[in-house]
């Protein structure tokens, strides 16, 4: 680890999605660790110089990932992770704190408290700010706030940073000691408005912009692996090429992970933002906004458009 470099650890890394935008954004990922075979099989492959815990985050105490990071309690600059979300879907009537995976969100805290980084990162799906009756949402309030971090959470959206998908996902950051915190500002929209219009930021990617340059089936083709050698025509398509990742597991293993994944481009505005808090200076000119005190005041309690 070099001088100044921020670190991290990733906890229920899944395929690594959160660790990809972390790393773009300057970030060591330190370790990781999940329980799912087929993932944490994609997440070492293209993590090598991660340390990588296997298993239920039970079984861990958090001195392990402290000895293999050769960090101190307090030194950590970041926990990030997304506990096991099912218990929270939108789609899942039954969800609530009953639910035994929504225990996995008190084993994250634990791992706060044992480690005690800078700032913490915890993303999951919308439908948390429900669980409970919102029970689910004062808890992680609570907990953190217990330890010494000012925590906000909100729901930010994949399109408006660039990835060809619409996608929700909300974000909890808590900074400790009470340091303040800038959400990313967007850098694509829709159409632009009277508004936005002066913020000059992107048109959305479309899935046309993502993939018109895959090459084309021919008559009676369907093989697993087919040739891909055209330029990259699309600003995402060079991005997307910049560092090609590569998936593990069956056709539907595969679709699985990518599914639960956090896209890297949505997880590098965080962690730019982020790295701005903690470093006091700006990454890679990233826009920054923040919310006003009593807008923090009400998003305990739901969450703001």
């Amino acid at each position: 680890m070099t001088r100044g470099e921020l670190t991290a650890i990733d906890l229920f890394c899944g395929a690594g999605g959160l660790s990809q935008g972390f790393m773009k954004a300057g970030f060591d990922i330190l370790a990781a660790n999940d329980f799912d075979g087929h993932a944490a099989s994609t997440f070492k492959l293209n993590h090598p110089g991660t340390a990588f815990f296997d298993g239920p985050i039970e079984d861990i105490d958090p001195k392990d990932f402290l000895n293999v990071s050769n960090l101190k309690q307090g030194e950590l600059d970041v926990l990030m992770g997304g506990p096991p979300c099912q218990a929270f879907s939108v789609n899942n009537h039954r969800r609530g704190m009953h639910d035994a995976r929504s225990g996995l969100f008190r084993e994250y805290l634990r791992m706060v408290e044992g480690l005690m980084p800078r700032a913490v990162v915890m993303e999951n799906v919308t439908g948390i700010t429900s669980v409970a009756g919102g029970r689910a949402v004062e808890e992680i309030y609570f907990s953190l706030e217990r330890l010494g971090f000012r925590v906000e959470h909100q729901i930010l959206r994949a399109e408006e940073f660039g990835v060809p998908q619409e996608r929700r996902r909300i974000f909890f950051v808590a900074i400790r000691d009470g340091g303040s915190f800038r959400w990313p500002r967007p850098t694509h929209q829709n159409e632009p408005d009277l508004l936005t219009a002066p913020l000059k930021l992107k048109p959305f990617v479309t899935v046309e912009d993502a993939i018109y340059d895959l090459p084309a089936l021919q008559i009676a083709e369907g093989d697993e692996v087919s040739a891909y050698d055209a330029d990259p025509i699309s600003d995402y398509q060079r991005k997307l090429r910049e560092k090609s990742s590569q998936l593990l597991g069956s056709r539907m293993e595969q679709y699985r992970q990518v599914g639960n994944a956090v896209p890297p481009l949505l997880a590098e505005a965080v962690a730019q933002s982020v790295a701005h808090t903690l470093c006091g200076s700006y990454r890679q000119g990233i826009q920054l906004m923040r919310r006003p005190e009593h807008e923090v005041a009400q998003m305990k309690w739901g969450v703001l458009p």
